[in-house]
Order: structure tokens, then C-alpha cells, then sequence
């Protein structure tokens, strides 16, 4: 019984292998090092570095002279505004905002731009009875919100041009 077992689990491992599975990363990334400027502690900042930090082929420096890029977190902004409300006047529904301005900077950049922005919204059903929970779940959807800008900032890195000099 205890064989059966171990054929079975080597049959899913050898499954999962040749099905072509692989971990999701980060992705390649037209750069070798990286330093990342932001204003204070901010989860954004935390998750970009971890992100870029699993990437085996990125380096994130502390010199902005030691890197091929230099990314500068300008602001980051979180908006609440009522997006609905009842018959009695009261707040059914709210939208969250959740924007990042950022600006890359590279001597090698083919097409340098300004600041850019990165802008999530999420809509939050509102209820005064239970005040507690949608104050934890809007805590929740600004933290996913926030995951979701760096995936798109990630994306957006990804697809940089550089003019890499050719080495003979």
C-alpha cells in the first residue's frame, strides 16, 4: 500500500513536469539591475522590490549611477468617492482609486517619457450595519489594488527598448 502511494505521487510528478508547468515569474526584463526610488515606506514600493528581487536576472542597487535604470516612484494616490446611494439617501456603493506615478530613466532608453501613470479602480458595496467588515474589506481591495499596479508596472518594464551598445 505504501508503494502504491509513492508510484502514484512519482506519476503526478512526472505529469506536472512533462506538461510543461513552471512557476510563474516576473518575466525576462530588458535590464540587469534596476534602483527604485519611492517616498517613505509604501506597500507598492515593498512588493515592486520583492517582485523584481525573485527575478534571478534583475539586480536591484542602492546607487542610481550603478544601475542600467532608475525608476522614481513620483505619488502615489488613493481616492473614495459614493458611487451610488439608497432612496433614504444613504451610501450603497463607493468607487476606489488607486494611482501611481512613476517616471523611468535611462541613458540607453530608445523613447524617454515623462511621468506615467498606472490608475486601478474597484467598486466597494457599502452597508452601515456592518461598518467593521467593509472597512476591512476596503483595506483588502486598496492592498489588491495595489498588487495589481505592480504587475501592470512589471508588464509595462518588460516591454522597455534599451539600445545596448553591440560588443564585438
Amino acid at each position: 500500500m505504501k508503494n502504491l502511494g509513492n508510484i502514484i505521487l512519482f506519476c503526478l510528478i512526472c505529469m506536472i513536469a512533462g506538461c510543461g508547468f513552471t512557476p510563474r515569474s516576473s518575466g525576462e526584463m530588458p535590464f540587469d539591475s534596476i534602483y527604485i526610488e519611492s517616498r517613505g515606506f509604501s506597500f507598492f514600493g515593498a512588493e515592486l522590490r520583492r517582485s523584481l528581487a525573485s527575478n534571478d536576472n534583475v539586480r536591484i542597487v542602492e546607487v542610481s549611477g550603478e544601475s542600467d535604470l532608475q525608476l522614481y516612484v513620483t505619488d502615489e494616490v488613493r481616492n473614495k468617492k459614493i458611487l451610488s446611494l439608497s432612496n433614504a439617501g444613504n451610501v450603497r456603493e463607493f468607487e476606489l482609486q488607486y494611482q501611481v506615478s512613476y517616471k523611468v530613466v535611462a541613458p540607453a532608453l530608445t523613447n524617454p517619457g515623462g511621468v506615467q501613470h498606472i490608475v486601478v479602480i474597484r467598486s466597494l458595496t457599502y452597508s452601515d450595519t456592518k461598518l467593521l467588515a467593509k472597512e476591512e474589506e476596503e483595506l483588502l481591495l486598496f492592498e489588491e489594488m495595489q498588487l495589481d499596479a505592480v504587475s501592470q508596472l512589471l508588464r509595462r518594464l518588460g516591454t522597455l527598448t534599451l539600445d545596448v551598445p553591440i560588443r564585438y
